[in-house]
């Protein structure tokens, strides 16, 4: 399934003013984040990463990358990418380190399954961080 289909039946959880997605489907709150981001036009910074065991590193990339725009998404590779790309599995599940990654405030989304640039189109990113 395409990633803007699941994005239309979402199943994530807000905690905090954090938002957590996971696209598996992922519930009304995506759908809502995206066409807020659409109305207001806000410049949204997309960047990347695996985030296993989340360290200061980590943390200055997701810093400097948010003072690029007003809104942060924050795409968490998922394990099979991480497999694929690294050979071997993260120690922590795809789950867990999207988690993490959301504690700091930012949209967190779990990469795309079939198209890992569908994200892309659906958050429209202004900026890039890489």
């Amino acid at each position: 399934m395409a990633l803007r289909d699941q994005v239309s039946s979402a199943s994530g959880s807000l905690t905090q003013d954090v938002q957590v997605h996971d696209f598996f489907p992922v519930r009304d709150d995506v759908r809502d984040a995206v066409s807020s981001h659409e109305s207001n036009a806000e410049k949204t910074v997309m960047c990347f990463g695996t985030f296993d065991v989340l360290h200061p590193g980590h943390i200055a990339y997701l810093r400097e990358a948010a003072s690029y725009g007003s809104r942060l998404v924050v795409i968490v590779a998922r394990d099979a990418t991480v497999l694929r790309i690294k050979g071997k599995v993260p120690l922590h599940t795809e789950e867990q380190r999207l988690r993490a990654v959301a504690a700091r405030e930012s949209i967190a989304v779990l990469g795309g399954v079939d198209d890992p640039y569908e994200v892309l189109s659906l958050f429209h990113p202004a900026v890039l961080c890489l």
